[in-house]
């Protein structure tokens, strides 16, 4: 071989480096050390050789462009020597062609994995962002006369997006082999691997249940690496326009938008309706596209059974599943697609599209005394290098393994989002997020439970072990919750855990970390405990969040990662022992200096080595201003020393031959930049320290003692009262009859949505009721979830529960809680619109009978934004919204403003809900003894019916302190006035007439089992009850009927309900007969209703 001449130009070199190729090709069946000292001699050759690497029309990498064949026969030892002298050739666009993109897209494997394992022994200076930089840089300087393209992410993201392109062409190998993937990973900025447009993120591509069939494990490593680099991808949406191939043609079809986690159930379970079917009765070569059924759409979160024997067809180590054809396709995706734009001329559209190169025989380049350049370059360049997937049987123990890593993956991605709503980057936390509507969102699963709180402006002392497991055992709990907030409670146990003595034991609300590891939680983000005035012993706190006992574990740690225990002074000592991965802790001080050294000794928090955020807690004191201030700085000083860095729970080989399934999702601290970029230097993390000074504290109002409601004897009540309950204490109820089914719609119990400031379930009065609630929803929003269901603001919404139970026992009640907002004016809380209209409508999607709610909003001032006050007006419109089952519209209860004559100006301005917009609301009034409309009701010429509403006592046990809490400052919008002999107000009047319509319906019910189940003469004709009658009382035509019949006139011209005539006479037909048949006649209320006739 002849030895060039220095002066060789880059067309001489590059010819010579390709020839040389082409020869050693030509002799490969030559002796081995011959062909090795002609590699050594062709890398000399480069290696003299390095300015004529690049030249104004190419790199020699763009010249392996033009025929991917010599670029893989090209040996590695030559490539290696190419790239570490022109490192720039790799990112360098000449003519809308970047040498690694254009790999990627051909599918040259070799090339890829040569090109991508040169960059990782480097990663520093090699990432995608550093090496666009420098070639940027070069760039700028050989071409100076030429503007440039000054976005350096974008040749990464566009390298990025053909790399997990796994859809551009059905039935091959994935791009780039999946290792390789997460060398490519490393290698980008968080930029690169976030979402644009609507095509499929990287995170997107990579949960594919396709994926997880190829290579499990490695889809979990290549997923925790990209949510490791870019964990703001947790949040991305699959939008509506990318669609499962399947439904492609099928534009029609309205498509949901996914959450990354529904996504890739979603992908699993099309997965496994794909191929179930196939799996059991086809042969491989009959798993044809055509024959596949094509659901129109499924529902995500069905969790999947055993699955499928036999075996199916799938490309070898990173194939797609088909042999036909790919399992998914997008649509939209890489649809026309075009190349990037050059750094030479960034203006320039590109002129590749897909793995086929423009047939246009000339490209452009300038120069670096700006000439153009008019030459041969890449024409028609040479075919991709790709082969033809070898076909291999997936088996059952292939799709277990499969399902195996989706459900770790599933979980993986569940504890990462729940982590992200609690350490999110909102810098000033001004906006507001509604974290259960982000959670429902992304999980899609309205049955689980993904936090834990108690109403921190409450004391719980009257709760049971039963009630407990009875409400909370029931639930459905996430095996991580994002937070739990508790609140001081005493709490019954159960008989068989009394005292040596013989009397009931009582516990307090750190049981219920004991229920929570009984219910399956496994791990808690934030702990929120309000200590009380006891504050629990250190080993009590250890027990309670680390599983301790005596020193020794005993229960596994919850890993708690926020920490906020109300106790003063906590010890270091336990804080370090019950949650050593704390990442924000709230500390409670006394103003103790020496609590202050003891917290900042370097084995207490310094030694804390995930803890980012301290927040500390005070009362002004006795202590002078100054001296705080000192003490506090001398603080800071102290604990911003240097830690230990912590190290990576999970990590990755640099070849990526493994990757570990995480038993338990760990904590490194948030990378800098240098780690972000896969290369390490010692560096401390220092944590933030934020003091707030709590002022001083003032006990204000009277305690509940002291405002306790007057006897309930002193209170004169509605005769139809004592006929009603009487009525239905003799009654059977439904469990009594034979063969009454519950899950028959006509017989089921009838369903009542209290829409209030919730109700106070754990109360001592609430015990014989709890079995009638079942699980509703809060719509009182903090930044931390919403306040929960099971406990009133006010205590208003728990006695308009009890007095609908009053009326009629036999109706399930599902609370839903609004948001109260004081209104600057009048200092009196209301309800807030926006919730109301939620509330509304989560009601009616529940398929409820009956809406009872007892307030009122008026736009007084036009004080409401027209927005909030549409979503009102609009709330049962929206329900009905296309793309979803028509719902029934639910018998709707509400009560009549109560502000007098100063309000009765400000009337017509818009009151709600008896102005929601398609539905016919009943607006009630309350009434006196004498059944004369009550005088502090507004309109009173708008009104329904009048009820009962004044003076109406609590026939359940009730705690006085409970009652007391309520008052006149909450205002009579959303509480009732509460007198020495009772409660007054339209909101009572309204609970009871929902309670009387439930029992009209239930009556009803009862009456239409009796007619299908007795076949004897007392079955007359007369009293047979249809379903008809039984769907006609529901309505509220039907339901008008009914109670205009049970009520009389009124002076002020509105009917005044006063069944107790009606009542009084079946009360007398009930006794005078005995046993099935008699029973059967109690019918006598419901014929006064006569819906037979309307």
């Amino acid at each position: 071989m002849d030895t060039p001449t220095p002066e060789l130009g880059f067309e001489e070199v590059i010819n010579h480096i390709l020839n040389e190729i082409d020869a050693m090709k030509l002799d490969e069946q030559r002796d081995p050390q011959s062909e090795k000292q002609r590699i050594q001699e062709l890398v000399y050759f480069v290696d003299v050789h390095p300015h004529e690497m690049i030249d104004e029309d190419g790199t020699i990498l763009h010249q392996f462009l033009r025929d991917i064949n010599r670029a893989d026969n090209c040996p590695v030892e030559v490539l290696n020597t190419i790239l570490k002298i022109a490192p720039q050739a790799i990112l360098m666009d000449f003519g809308g062609n970047i040498p690694l993109l254009e790999f990627i897209r051909r599918r040259s494997r070799r090339m890829i994995r040569i090109v991508i394992e040169f960059m990782a022994r480097d990663m520093k200076n090699r990432n995608l962002a550093s090496l666009a930089e420098e070639t940027l840089g070069f760039v700028e300087t050989w071409f100076e006369d030429n503007e440039q393209n000054p976005d350096t992410m974008e040749p990464g993201r566009a390298i990025i997006r053909a790399a997990f392109n796994f859809n551009e062409r059905p039935n091959e190998l994935l791009p780039v082999d999946i290792d390789l993937l997460e060398i490519l990973v490393n290698l980008t900025a968080p930029e690169m691997l976030c979402k644009t447009g609507n095509g499929l993120s990287p995170l997107e591509q990579a949960l594919r249940f396709d994926l997880c069939i190829s290579n499990p494990e490695r889809q979990l490593a290549l997923v925790m690496l990209i949510l490791d680099k870019c964990p703001k991808s947790i949040h991305d949406f699959v939008t509506k326009e990318v669609r499962l191939q399947p439904w492609k043609a099928d534009s029609s079809t309205p498509q949901p938008e996914y959450s990354v986690y529904r996504w890739h159930v979603a992908t699993k379970e099309f997965w496994h309706h794909q191929y179930s079917q196939p799996m059991r009765t086809s042969t491989p070569t009959q798993l044809d596209s055509a024959k596949r059924p094509a659901a129109s759409e499924f529902a995500s979160e069905r969790r999947l059974e055993g699955t499928q024997s036999k075996s199916v067809l799938v490309g070898k180590d990173n194939g797609v599943v088909s042999p036909s054809q790919s399992s998914f396709a997008i649509s939209n995706l890489n649809a026309g697609r075009t190349g990037n734009p050059s750094m030479l001329k960034p203006n320039r559209p590109s002129v590749i599209t897909g793995s086929v190169i423009d047939q246009s025989p000339f490209r452009e380049a300038r120069g670096k005394e700006g000439k153009v350049s008019r030459r041969l370059f890449m024409r028609n360049g040479g075919a991709s290098n790709r082969k033809k997937p070898k076909e291999i049987r997936v088996t059952k123990q292939d799709v277990e393994a499969a399902d195996k890593a989706s459900k770790v993956i599933c979980k993986e991605l569940g504890v990462r989002f729940l982590r992200s709503t609690v350490f999110h980057d909102d810098e000033k936390k001004t906006t507001f997020r509604e974290i259960d509507n982000e959670i429902q969102q992304f999980f899609g699963n309205h049955e689980q439970h993904y936090y834990f709180a108690m109403d921190t402006a409450k004391e719980y002392r009257d709760m049971t072990e039963a009630q407990v497991r009875s409400y909370f055992g029931k639930r459905d709990h996430y095996h991580t919750l994002r937070h739990v907030f508790l609140q001081p409670a005493t709490i019954l146990l159960e008989n068989d855990q009394k005292t040596p003595s013989g009397s009931s034991r009582y516990t307090d609300h750190l049981q219920f970390f004991r229920w929570f590891r009984e219910w399956g939680v496994r791990k808690i983000y934030k702990v929120v405990v309000y200590d009380g005035d006891h504050p629990h012993r250190d080993e009590e706190i250890e027990t309670a969040l680390a599983g301790i006992v005596h020193g020794k574990k005993v229960h596994p740690s919850f890993d708690v990662e926020v920490l906020d225990w109300h106790k003063e002074d906590l010890c270091p000592q336990v804080i370090q022992t019950a949650t050593p991965q704390v990442r924000e802790l709230h500390l409670h001080w006394s103003g103790r200096n020496s609590v202050l050294r003891g917290w900042s000794e370097p084995e207490a928090l310094p030694a804390l080595q995930y803890l980012e955020k301290v927040y500390i807690y005070y009362v002004a004191s006795s202590i002078e201003e100054s001296r705080i201030r000192i003490n506090i700085e001398s603080f800071s000083r102290r604990i911003e020393q240097p830690r230990g860095r912590p190290t990576k729970m999970v990590e990755t080989n640099k070849d990526s031959t493994k990757a570990q399934m995480p038993v338990k999702e760990q904590l490194p601290r948030r990378p800098t930049m240098t780690q972000e970029y896969g290369y390490s230097e010692d560096s401390k993390g220092l944590p933030t320290i934020e003091v707030v000074d709590m002022g001083r504290v003032t006990t204000t109002g009277a305690s509940g003692s002291e405002r306790t409601p007057g006897s309930a004897l002193e209170s004169f009540e509605q005769p139809w009262f004592k006929y009603v309950e009487e009525f239905v204490s003799i009654i059977p109820t439904p469990e009594e009859l034979p063969d009454y089914d519950f899950k028959d719609p006509h017989l089921r119990r009838v369903r009542v949505a209290l829409i209030d400031d919730g109700v106070d379930l754990f109360s001592k009065s609430m015990r014989s009721l709890e079995s009638r609630f079942l699980e509703g929803r809060s719509f009182d929003q903090t930044p931390d979830g919403p306040n929960p269901v099971y406990s009133s603001v006010s205590g208003h919404g728990t006695f308009m529960a009890k007095s609908i139970l009053r009326i009629c026992p036999f109706a399930d009640i599902i609370p839903y809680r609004l948001k109260t907002v004081r209104d600057a004016t009048s200092n009196r809380r209301l309800p807030d619109a926006s919730s109301a209209a939620k509330a509304i409508r989560e009601a009616i999607e529940q398929d409820v009978d009956i809406i009872s709610m007892s307030w009122t909003i008026r736009n007084d001032n036009n004080k409401i934004p027209e927005t909030t006050l549409m979503e009102l007006r609009n709330a049962v419109s929206t329900s009905e919204g296309t793309g979803r089952p028509r719902r029934r519209i639910p018998i709707m209860f509400c009560a009549a403003s109560d502000d007098g004559n100063r309000a009765r100006s400000q009337h017509g301005r818009g009151e709600f809900p008896r102005e929601i917009n398609n539905a016919k609301v009943f607006c009630i009034g309350a009434a006196d003894p004498h059944g004369q409309v009550w005088p502090e009701v507004t309109d009173q010429n708008g009104l329904n019916h009048l009820f009962p509403g004044v003076d109406i006592k609590d026939v359940f046990d009730d705690d006085a302190h409970e009652n007391g809490t309520m008052s006149e400052a909450l205002g009579p919008q959303i509480s009732d006035l509460v007198s020495r002999n009772g409660h007054t107000g339209s909101s009572v009047a309204t609970a009871l007439a929902a309670g009387l319509a439930a029992l009209l319906i239930h009556c009803t019910k009862l009456g239409h089992h009796y007619t299908n189940t007795c076949k004897g003469p007392e079955a007359h004709r007369s009293e047979t009850i249809t379903q008809q009658f039984v769907d006609q009382i529901a309505t509220y035509e039907g339901m008008q009927s009914a109670l205009d019949n049970l009520s009389s006139g009124s002076r002020s011209g509105t009917k005044f309900a006063n069944p107790s005539k009606e009542f009084a006479r079946a009360i007398q037909d009930l006794r005078k007969y005995d046993g099935f048949l008699g029973l059967w006649r109690f019918r006598a209320p419901i014929t006064v209703i006569n819906v037979h006739s309307s």
